[in-house]
């Protein structure tokens, strides 16, 4: 707790200082580590560190309370894994709900799926703990040579997120072997919906094609809280989150 208030004190001294400050110019730098335990004995604030406590206290009765269940452990990780493939799915369910049209695929990025969910009960801290990006919801809609570059990053990282629609094969040098949707092979010229991210359709991870896109539609809804909606939808149905490995990204070692 006490390393925790001297990082909240260091990063409320450094902007009160900074502002209304000359402008210096730096001439030269040097440090060395100062570990936190050995200032932890010099604070005696403790109206400060009552004040945190209260705050924890108020933020833990929140983040510990349990919305849903999940009948299997859910890992992440490339090329392909539980939980992505669940977050790739919802992700496209949602957005085609959201815009009111049929999303063809989702494509999802693996940074932004930070940890694994557990078997069991799900809190709302879970779900803020996988997802603590503000990522919100988009509808991109993309030619079909375009969508192949997008594949081919995807290929080069050696995989993402990728939603059941997609049935792709990565070589061992990270190439397209094959990549289908729904079972079709990609039509260069034609119009594709697709379910994301807006941090991807900005073009971030390797996405720049997303940048080509045709239309685009930003959905102002966190993919955090879509994921924390389905938890509850499902637990109010008596359902358990549950996932399964595919044949939508297979990395050939």
């Amino acid at each position: 707790m006490k390393t925790i208030l001297y990082t909240l004190l260091s990063i409320f001294l450094t902007f009160t200082t900074s502002c209304n400050s000359p402008r210096y110019r730096v001439i030269e730098t040097e440090g060395h580590t100062i570990p936190m335990d050995s200032l932890q004995k010099e604070t005696n604030d403790t109206d400060f560190i009552a004040a945190v406590d209260n705050y924890k206290a108020q933020v833990d009765s929140i983040a510990n309370q349990v919305i849903g269940h999940s009948a299997i452990f859910m890992d992440i990780q490339r090329p392909q894994s539980l939980l992505s493939n669940y977050t790739s799915d919802l992700l496209c369910d949602k957005v085609s709900e959201y815009s009111k049209e049929k999303c063809d695929f989702a494509i999802m990025n693996i940074g932004g799926i930070r940890t694994s969910l557990n078997k069991g009960e799900i809190t709302i801290g879970d779900i803020f703990n996988i997802f603590p990006f503000e990522n919100s919801l988009c509808l991109i809609k993309l030619k079909g040579n375009d969508v192949k570059k997008i594949f081919e990053s995807i290929a080069s990282r050696e995989g993402e997120g990728v939603s059941k629609e997609i049935q792709m094969t990565i070589t061992s040098d990270n190439k397209i072997k094959n990549v289908t949707i729904n079972g079709k092979n990609i039509d260069d010229n034609r119009i594709y919906t697709i379910a994301t991210i807006d941090y991807l359709a900005n073009g971030n991870d390797g996405m720049d094609a997303f940048k080509n896109a045709t239309e685009r539609k930003d959905i102002p809804v966190h993919l955090r809280d879509a994921m924390l909606d389905e938890v509850k939808k499902q637990e109010a149905a008596s359902k358990p989150l549950n996932s399964k490995m595919d044949n939508r990204l297979i990395y050939e070692k």
